[in-house]
Parts: structure tokens; sequence; C-alpha cells
């Protein structure tokens, strides 16, 4: 972000500093807060203290996702396989 922006921004959050939340961190789950809270049309401060997704959210964690399959096991106590078949993803 250009100096001259940021000074802009500053000025913008010191006249009229009224949020309905703020969120600390920006990390992939900070980011997510803020959309959702935003989507609803609350005023919403997002503050970092570094660049957005640096930090932890652009380490790789080595986690898979297991995919919709997951979620419809843990949802329905009579799920008996895999509705896709063998196919992946789910």
């Amino acid at each position: 972000m250009s100096d001259q922006r940021q000074k802009k921004n500053w000025d913008s959050i010191r006249g009229d500093g009224a949020f309905d939340v703020i969120v600390v961190g920006g990390g992939i789950n900070g980011v997510g807060v803020y959309r959702e809270l935003a989507l609803q049309e609350l005023r919403v401060l997002i503050v970092e203290r570094g660049d957005f997704c640096s930090g932890c959210s652009a380490a790789p964690s080595r986690m898979i996702h297991g995919g919709d399959c997951v979620t419809l096991k843990t949802a329905s106590s009579t799920w008996s396989g895999n509705p896709c078949g063998n196919a992946m993803p789910c």
C-alpha cells in the first residue's frame, strides 16, 4: 500500500473511528471473519501486524481436507459409504 493511501486511510479512521467490530489478525480466520461481517453490512476494521496471510496462513500445514464426504459422514448417523463411489473429489 502506498504511503499516501495509508495516510488517507488513517485520517479516515481518526475522523470517524466508529466500527461495529474490530478484527485483530489478518490470517485466514481473521480475513474470513472480516468478510462474513462485511457481507452483513457491518462496519469492520481489520488490523494486522504484517502483511495479510503472511504468518501461519502462508505456511503449508500439510493438512488435507477430506471433502464433503467427511461432512456427510458426521452429519448422518445412517451414512454407509462414499455417496460418490470411488471418484475423488467427493
